[in-house]
């Protein structure tokens, strides 16, 4: 319910509303899109956020076309809880390998955008972005949470070095999965290009679920830490580039090897690996077992 809601009137009759709940959050919704949802914020999409503060989705936020956005990020210290609602355009992806119409240039319009601005302390979470360009474009220290981005015509969700995706998904979308600094508890599928890619070196992939994705299923830059990762269907399990190391995980019926790595030394461990490569060779390039892994029936790789 919401406690307070008052009007202010701008040069030109431009009206801006801000509304807030009872526990002081700032609602967006599609009704107030038209006159300005809070000061700082022109008519129209994409909304934007100029002050610090936790923002509400009261309903869908719909983009009529590719070049609009769904939401700016311009503030530091934004808490955004989409509250199970949806940022949606009209992009739609299908087909295998995944694509998507009508086309975009580049990553498009965004869902929810923090890199025109690289705001610090963000944090999205609960909630739907799909039919956009790009679903969520996350600044270096933000954080996504709960986030479903399914069929968005470039990435699902690209994050900066150093921010972190959990709990969330990127199914069928026109290039990536997810990307980010740290990516924990996620699934991604039907992604041509990659399922999941990391940004920065050190970086830490962690519990997740690889599948189906027709290009690489994760993408490592050098010294990132894959722990705990199911990766089945892809065409290539993984795409490293070495000082990286892989950890608890299981590689299924990748078309072609399970890991590939292009530079350095790649270690992994206590990792299962069954019918890549139609059962031959399980991985590519210069691979150390840093403790025992289990390829079919030899407990020795490849």
């Amino acid at each position: 319910m919401k406690t307070m809601h008052w009007m202010v009137v701008a040069v030109g009759l431009t009206m801006a509303g801000l509304c807030r709940a009872g526990d002081g959050a700032f609602e967006i919704n599609q009704a107030c899109v038209d006159v300005g949802c809070f000061p700082g914020d022109a008519p129209g999409l994409p909304v934007t956020i100029t002050t610090s503060g936790t923002y509400r989705l009261s309903s869908n936020l719909t983009a009529p076309d590719t070049a609009t956005g769904g939401i700016v990020v311009a503030a530091n210290d934004v808490t955004i809880d989409l509250n199970g609602f949806r940022v949606v355009g009209p992009i739609a992806c299908s087909g295998t390998p995944t694509t998507c119409t009508p086309a975009i240039s580049g990553g498009g319009a965004a869902g929810i955008d923090a890199w025109s601005y690289n705001p610090t302390n963000l944090v999205v979470r609960n909630g739907s972005i799909t039919g956009m360009g790009t679903g969520l474009l996350l600044s270096y220290d933000g954080r996504a949470e709960g986030i479903k981005a399914i069929q968005n015509g470039d990435a699902g969700i690209r994050a900066r070095a150093g921010a972190a995706v959990v709990n969330s998904t990127g199914t069928a979308n026109g290039k990536i999965g997810i990307e980010g600094g740290l990516i924990d508890g996620c699934s991604v599928s039907r992604n041509p290009q990659y399922g999941l890619a990391v940004q920065g070196d050190g970086a830490v992939v962690r519990n997740v679920v690889v599948q189906g994705n027709t290009g690489y299923g994760i993408y490592l830059t050098s010294g990132a830490s894959v722990i705990g990762a199911s990766v089945s269907g892809n065409d290539v399990g993984i795409f490293a580039n070495g000082g990286s190391q892989i950890l608890d995980s299981v590689f299924k019926n990748n078309t072609h090897v399970a890991i590939t790595n292009t530079q350095g030394t790649l270690g992994v461990a206590r990792s299962t690996f069954v019918g890549n490569n139609g059962g031959g060779l399980q991985w590519g390039g210069t691979i150390v077992e840093l403790a025992p892994n289990l390829c079919g029936t030899s407990m020795a790789c490849p």
